[in-house]
This record gives structure tokens, C-alpha cells and sequence, in this order.
């Protein structure tokens, strides 16, 4: 057994060194990224998508204050983007403000993709706090979008819809 547990134990460094690397040269792309948007931001504006790239960037990287005020900027400047307001929900949604759940039903309006995933932040933030009556709405719609998703694509889901907001559950950087 000595022999299998060492050769476990290269294989998880191993693993974990890989890993770093790749984290390693991803976080320097990306800030090299965030820098080019931010110097390009204080010579002019950034077009829609470069402005979410960057308040996507920001938040990886500097962390959820500091993408913030990006995500509302985005939200006063794109009305008919639904990408800032699921973003800006999810992170007051975490912060425990309310708010969070006004900016996910705006999302849900704009883009039908983003009702699924919408619907399980806003329907566990309301569980979370003893608020079932209010959460059960979201828990319905959610429960309809996959019957009807399942009725009229047998299971699959429009290219690169609802896998951008599944995406977004996940925490920053990961």
C-alpha cells in the first residue's frame, strides 16, 4: 500500500500543479484584458459588449464591489440587455438585498433563457429567508419553462441560451 498511496500523492500534486498553471495563465489573460478595456474606457466609450466584458472581468478579478456599479452602469445604459440585470440580481441577491430579485425579473422579460436559472436564485433566496408563499411563483415558472422546453426541443435548450446564466451561478473565477 505505501506504494499505491505515494503514487496517489504524485498524481495530486501533479493534478494540482496543472491546475494552478492554468488558473495562473487565465487570471494574467485576463487582466491583461480588464487593462485594455479599463485605458480604452478613459479615452471613450466601450461598446455594449466590451463594457460587459469588462464588468465581467471586474468582478472575477477585483471581486463583487467593484463590479457593482459596472453592472448597474450597464443596466441604465443597455435597457434591453438582459445579461447586466441577471448579473446585478444575482450579486445584490447574494449581498441578501431584495433588490436582486426586480433586476432578475427585468432579465426574465428580455430573454426567456434566462427564466430557469432566474427563478432558482430568486426561488432559494426567498426559501432561504422563510419566504415560500413568495417563492413558490418562481418555483411553478421554472417547473412550466422546463415542461415546455422539454415539449418543444425534446430536452434541448436554444445554442448557448440558458448555459450563459447557468454559467453565471457559478461563483466568479471558477
Amino acid at each position: 500500500m505505501p506504494g499505491l498511496s505515494a503514487r496517489i500523492g504524485e498524481q495530486w500534486c501533479f493534478d494540482a500543479a496543472l491546475w494552478w498553471n492554468e488558473r495562473h495563465e487565465h487570471t494574467n489573460a485576463a487582466r491583461k484584458r480588464q487593462g485594455e478595456l479599463q485605458s480604452r474606457a478613459r479615452t471613450g466609450p466601450l461598446s455594449p459588449d466590451e463594457a460587459w466584458e469588462c464588468a465581467q472581468l471586474t468582478e472575477e478579478l477585483d471581486g463583487v464591489d467593484s463590479a457593482l456599479a459596472l453592472y448597474r452602469d450597464l443596466v441604465e445604459e443597455e435597457l434591453e440587455d438582459p445579461r447586466p440585470r441577471f448579473a446585478l440580481g444575482r450579486l445584490l441577491l447574494a449581498r441578501g438585498d431584495d433588490a436582486g430579485i426586480y433586476h432578475l425579473d427585468g432579465a426574465m422579460e428580455l430573454d426567456a433563457d434566462a427564466v430557469m436559472p432566474a427563478c432558482k436564485l430568486a426561488a432559494d433566496f426567498l426559501t432561504r429567508r422563510g419566504r415560500d408563499v413568495e417563492a413558490r411563483p418562481y418555483a411553478e415558472r421554472a417547473a412550466h419553462r422546463r415542461e415546455l422546453l422539454d415539449r418543444e426541443h425534446e430536452g434541448r435548450s436554444s445554442p448557448g441560451g440558458e448555459a450563459r446564466y447557468r454559467q453565471a451561478l457559478a461563483p466568479a473565477g471558477r
